[in-house]
């Protein structure tokens, strides 16, 4: 993993400051949500420990259990993970911050 951060504040008087910021992080490794996010389609189906299905239901099965199973359970074929939901995860994450600072 790395990152790496770039800031710029400008301060027109002593009472207040504005900051822009700029942040990016990298792994090699999926660890970032990304825009897909990484609750299922249509929310938690109440089976945490259950594989779920791309259409958000609960497969039914647990970890330990052949993908192809999984996917067979959710509707698709033995030779297929297609039908099976997987978080979206991403390698990289970029922020932008934007901040007024006033002091009183």
């Amino acid at each position: 993993m790395h990152d790496g951060t770039i800031t710029f504040d400008y301060m027109p008087s002593q009472f207040i400051t504005f900051t822009l910021e700029e942040g990016y992080r990298y792994s090699d490794v999926p660890y970032w949500s990304g825009r897909g996010g990484i609750t299922p389609p249509g929310g938690n189906n109440g089976s945490p420990a259950q594989y779920a299905c791309a259409g958000g239901a609960a497969s039914g099965l647990g970890y330990g259990t052949p993908l192809g199973q999984v996917n067979q359970a959710c509707g698709g074929s033995l030779t297929s993970t297609s039908s099976i939901w997987w978080p979206d995860l991403r390698t990289n994450q970029t922020n932008t911050t934007l901040a007024i600072k006033v002091r009183f």
